[in-house]
């Protein structure tokens, strides 16, 4: 795989006929192209006149290093010459001149806020499949409604011409005490769940154990806050996520919330009894928690997921969530692998897109599939499996340049490469799919 030149015409799927935007400086004008639909390897690339010119990660915030999953392409048009003090580009035409560090900064600016409107817009489609679940205490609750909660609504989107931070809404009148329930599923599982329940003799069962193990998680987020460096996690909604694509994740927008998925299969199915369950859930929680820290899967990710762990343990924290769990787990074990049985189904399928966040998988290309360094540490065997996989993994090892995430400056090299793994994702999703209709064999790599 070679090199993307420098000069070559670039075709992405950001570019449309008609910019999203455009800015006007002094010395020319930098037409936007904007993909408004999230996507597991998008495109960040900076042209002139359409040719290829660097890449640049572009993020939600000035603080972030993380490329956000929408395609971004600037196409700079300069009215002035190469030779001018003020022409946008260095001599190498590798990243901006200096002179102009104002205007980049104006042009980051516009793109960081149509990043955080579309992702809002995403995350705002998810709003009939969010719910509240009663808040119990999981050593000892409270009955809970076998009824269905209602939905959860949240308040307007701000237009896209004039996002520039969070979008107004009624997000935080809901009480961070008051566990999450949210589904991607096209199923409505509770129901399906408490069907099978009557025609076994046994009353519904559902909505009691969603509301217990979703209230675990209310406490691991109380609880964890505790910890130095993750205060800010009292503010987070938790909860419960049912989707085929994850067992948690960590979504940042339009709100903070962090989110467990009990019956993910490729985690969990292998899991025979509920104290293995159990410890398999509370890691996923500290997983994520981690993440408040570090939204990717880097070795300084390790590290933090390490420390926190310990924290938790030494302060017997730990030791009381496994208890809950436990406890919760076993009072409900029928119930609980009737869902899982349930979730993981064939036929059980994700209704939309799941929800943008940084997250906990198994089997897939990565657990944050928005940069490539996700690739390195789900396939860490290093092309010891067979087929896609292997090719994934030997093409992101061998070929990425190291400084590109961790200094800011996505190489030429690393865009060959970004792209390269997005068309094999795509490929290994198919493959992994028609696997699994055949068969229910999987690989259980965490």
């Amino acid at each position: 795989m070679s090199d993307i030149e420098i000069g070559e015409p670039q075709a992405t799927e950001s570019r449309t006929d008609r910019p999203t935007d455009t800015l006007t400086f002094d010395w020319g004008r930098v037409d936007v192209y904007f993909g408004p639909k999230s996507r597991p390897w998008p495109i960040h690339r900076v042209v002139s006149d359409g040719a290829a010119q660097f890449d640049e990660p572009f993020s939600d915030t000035q603080q972030s290093r993380r490329p956000a999953p929408f395609d971004v392409t600037l196409d700079v048009h300069a009215d002035v010459p190469a030779t001018h003090p003020n022409y946008p580009f260095n001599e190498r035409k590798n990243g901006w001149r200096d002179a102009v560090g104002k205007d980049v900064e104006q042009i980051r600016s516009r793109i960081r806020g149509l990043i955080q409107d579309a992702t809002f817009k995403e995350a705002h489609a998810q709003e009939p499949n969010l719910k509240l679940l009663q808040r119990v205490n999981p050593l000892n609750p409270a009955p809970v409604s076998t009824t269905s909660p209602a939905a959860v609504k949240l308040g307007p989107v701000q237009g896209g011409d004039n996002a520039q931070g969070p979008s107004p809404s009624n997000v935080y009148d809901i009480s961070a005490r008051k566990p999450l329930l949210h589904s991607n599923l096209n199923i409505d599982l509770a129901s399906e769940m408490d069907a099978k329940l009557r025609a076994r003799g046994q009353p519904p069962d559902a909505m009691q154990l969603f509301s217990e193990l979703g209230s675990v998680v209310a406490d691991f987020t109380e609880t964890a806050a505790k910890v130095p460096g993750y205060e800010q996690l009292s503010g987070y909604r938790a909860g419960l996520s049912f989707d085929k694509e994850y067992a948690g994740t960590n979504v940042p927008n339009p709100f903070s919330a962090l989110l467990v998925n009990p019956f993910y299969r490729e985690v969990f199915e292998p899991m025979q009894d509920f104290k293995s369950t159990a410890g398999a859930f509370v890691h996923v929680m500290m997983h994520e928690a981690a993440h408040h820290m570090i939204r990717g899967h880097e070795d300084s990710f390790n590290r933090r997921l390490a420390q926190f762990d310990g924290h938790l343990h030494g302060s017997g924290a730990k030791r009381r969530l496994l208890q809950a769990t436990e406890t919760v787990l076993e009072r409900h074990w029928d119930t609980y692998l009737l869902g899982r049985e349930i979730h993981g189904a064939s036929s059980t399928r994700n209704a939309g897109k799941s929800l943008v966040g940084a997250r906990f998988a198994g089997g897939d290309l990565g657990t944050d599939a928005r940069h490539a360094e996700g690739g390195n540490h789900a396939f860490e065997d290093g092309g010891r499996r067979s087929g896609v996989a292997a090719g994934m993994a030997g093409a992101v090892d061998d070929t990425r340049d190291v400084e590109s995430i961790e200094d800011h400056s996505i190489s030429v090299r690393y865009s060959a490469v970004q792209e390269y793994n997005r068309i094999m994702s795509e490929q290994a999703s198919t493959a992994r799919q028609a696997a699994h209709e055949k068969t229910r064999e999987t690989d259980y790599e965490l």
